[in-house]
């Protein structure tokens, strides 16, 4: 659903300062239409602009009339957004190479929104929006290959596990519910294993509570105009788990932390997020451990 107003300044993501532009990297035939239709919904919303930035590889040049047409479909879609295309060349076809083109065409305030398949087909390598993720200055929209482009606009899950990582997701959270005037509810898994472990402690006389940690947490990161909340979530599958919390919540968008480490030394909940990346039907904002305010390009 749109929401009713237009008028709601640009969230701070990343960064003290507001957002001025929404950049659409375009990397590949046909589904980067997903992350342009998603960035225009938005710049409505935010009074940003849009950018398509085609890289350009060895082996796929990308059709550069293909590329103009998406942009003037852009704008009859959204007469009130400014689109802009660049181009821009990648030294090789690898994922690597790809992200370091798209990184290198960023300016300050400038928020990637990404349509990937998620499909690793790189021995050793994810996609080209996992080495963004990887490589950018602050968190990155992701849209798997499964983001409905019409639903954007609802309520807001953010996923933390008690990790410094999961936890730096908080503030993009509450920073993007603001941009977005929506409600946010955080969301921690409990398996099986440690609600057992929790009722053995309490038949002992322990006072625990699962609640503890998130109920903590949320409380220390209250602020004006933001409606709050929390949820335990039971379930052994952690990514099945949020998104069908996010399912029951009718969210609009997910907010997720990660290590942005790759091949083995990927750590688990930097896999939770690339696979609910994966399987969402809504964008997911990724923020990576270490990116935020001191990162962004020109601070």
């Amino acid at each position: 659903m749109e929401p009713t107003s237009t008028s709601a300044a640009a969230p701070a993501l990343g960064g003290p300062e507001p957002l001025t532009e929404l950049v659409v990297p375009v990397v590949a035939k046909g589904f980067y239409d997903r992350g342009a239709a998603i960035a225009a919904r938005l710049a409505v919303r935010w009074g940003t602009s849009v950018r398509l930035v085609h890289v350009a590889t060895p082996s796929d040049p990308v059709d550069e009339d293909a590329v103009a047409a998406a942009a003037a479909r852009l704008r009859a879609a959204r007469p009130g957004v400014t689109v802009a295309a660049d181009r821009v060349e990648s030294v090789d076809d690898g994922p690597s190479a790809v992200a370091d083109a798209v990184i290198g065409a960023l300016r300050d305030r400038s928020l990637v929104v990404m349509a990937t398949d998620h499909v690793t087909r790189w021995l050793g390598a994810g996609s080209v929006g996992e080495e963004i993720v990887r490589r950018a200055p602050m968190p990155v929209l992701l849209c798997g290959p499964h983001t409905d482009s019409e639903h954007v606009f609802g309520a807001l899950v953010v996923a933390v596990d008690g990790s410094p990582t999961a936890e730096a997701a908080m503030p993009e959270a509450l920073a993007l519910a603001r941009g977005l005037s929506a409600s946010l509810t955080a969301v921690q898994i409990v398996d099986a294993a440690t609600t057992a472990h929790v009722a053995r402690l309490r038949a002992e006389g322990e006072q625990v509570a699962e609640s503890s940690y998130l109920s903590g947490l949320v409380a220390d990161m209250e602020v004006a105009g933001v409606e709050l909340g929390w949820e335990i979530i039971h379930a052994d599958d952690p990514v099945e788990g949020i998104l069908a919390f996010a399912g029951r919540k009718d969210a609009g968008m997910l907010v997720m932390g990660t290590h942005g480490l790759s091949g083995a030394t990927r750590r688990a909940f930097g896999s939770v997020t690339m696979g609910v990346v994966e399987k969402s039907p809504t964008p997911v904002l990724v923020v990576r451990d270490g990116a935020g305010a001191e990162g962004q390009l020109g601070s």
